[in-house]
């Protein structure tokens, strides 16, 4: 009896032991399963990431590569992203092997020749690049990814009636590819066809009707280019509806009433834009928070401090002399407090200026102020208009 007993909590004992192994086992499997399945999105994010170190890059693109049992699909995927982050790197004759592999796996896809065009372009090989866009061409004339991945190129390239052509064609093709018709604009504002600019805006607004920015470029192009101020005007009042802030409600108007000649309903308007800054700095709000910081904002009256963003109204609406005029009341009234909060507010814009005399001279503040006006005066200007898309 005392033997069948033992032999019996044997078994027993012995089934626990084997039961309470599986279990283990499994959850190890499974916590495995876990960490590896954390360490593969960590791993795909950075083979993912353009703004790691490339060769951080590599390594995980590398490390995914010999860890999956990978479809040709996917591996042709990380191998790309991994030739692109060896070209980042500078190591070209490595993403260009990459890219051969790509090719070999699969033959008929354009994407390797286009990474090929890129490494080459790097490489400043120019015939080897024409002769890999031509090569992507061929494998897939009808295929709009195709397209527009030849079209970035060529843009980044400079090549921009060879981008405009790619695109207007993927247009042809894909008429509500809503990027793509703002790379024509975009394209055609760098060509200064302006013309040809304003019937791509009109097609363009038909489409996306609601599309503020496209709204606000055609206003600049009557304002700056066709000189129909009553279309300026309705170009702006959407921008208004759309977009309704200070910018959007009164610079643009100020700007068509200055070109105009009505400085004094510009100069209203610009006002109004002062008083709407200062009503957000006062309750911590919006961009004038940005520019104010920390600052005690009892450095000046508040009627004083209301013409540091008149000024900068003014001098966004391309009114240079009236944004200094005002800068130079505020200084005037606030005395040094004001001079310091104006220094200030400055520096966050990060102006370019030469820092090896007193921050505090008159000199240099002055010098700093007229860069500063001049930087706001060029953000709607007509000669930048073509970045602003």
């Amino acid at each position: 009896m005392q033997l069948r007993f033992s032999l019996h909590s044997s078994t027993r004992i012995a089934a626990v032991v084997a039961a309470t192994s599986l279990v283990g086992w499994v959850f190890y499997l499974q916590f495995s399963h876990h960490n590896l399945s954390h360490t593969n999105e960590a791993l795909n994010a950075r083979c993912r990431d353009d703004s790691s170190d490339p060769s951080l890059v590599v390594d995980a693109c590398t490390q995914l590569m010999l860890a999956e049992s990978a479809s040709t699909k996917r591996t042709v995927s990380l191998t790309l992203k991994r030739a692109w982050a060896n070209k980042r790197g500078g190591k070209f004759e490595r993403a260009l092997a990459d890219v051969d592999v790509a090719m070999v796996l699969e033959p008929e896809n354009p994407l390797p020749w286009v990474f090929r065009a890129y490494i080459n372009d790097a490489m400043g090989f120019d015939d080897e690049v024409q002769s890999d866009i031509a090569h992507a061409r061929k494998l897939a004339p009808e295929d709009p990814d195709t397209l527009v991945r030849i079209a970035r190129f060529n843009f980044k390239r400079g090549n921009l009636e060879s981008s405009l052509r790619d695109y207007r064609e993927l247009l042809n093709k894909k008429p509500y590819e809503k990027n793509a018709s703002q790379y024509v604009i975009a394209i055609l504002f760098k060509l200064e066809k302006y013309d040809i600019a304003n019937e791509q805006l009109q097609r363009h607004l038909a489409l996306w009707p609601n599309d503020y920015s496209a709204h606000r470029t055609l206003g600049l192009l009557h304002l700056h280019h066709t000189k129909d101020m009553k279309k300026a005007i309705s170009a702006f009042s959407t921008v208004g509806d759309l977009q309704p802030d200070e910018i959007g409600r009164f610079l643009f108007p100020a700007m068509v009433y200055f070109e105009s000649g009505d400085v004094r309903k510009g100069q209203d308007l610009i006002a109004k834009i002062g008083q709407q800054m200062f009503s957000e700095a006062v309750s911590n709000t919006g961009l004038p928070k940005q520019l104010l910081g920390k600052l005690n904002r009892n450095a000046a009256s508040e009627s004083n401090d209301e013409l540091v963003f008149r000024a900068i109204g003014f001098a966004l609406a391309g009114q240079k002399e009236l944004a200094k005029a005002s800068f130079d009341e505020y200084l005037e009234f606030g005395g040094g407090q004001a001079a310091t909060l104006l220094d200030n507010i400055i520096d966050s814009a990060e102006v370019d200026v030469d820092h090896s005399r007193s921050p505090h001279s008159h000199e240099h503040l002055d010098l700093k102020i007229d860069l500063f006006i001049n930087n706001l005066a060029h953000i709607w200007s007509f000669e930048n208009m073509k970045n602003l898309l």
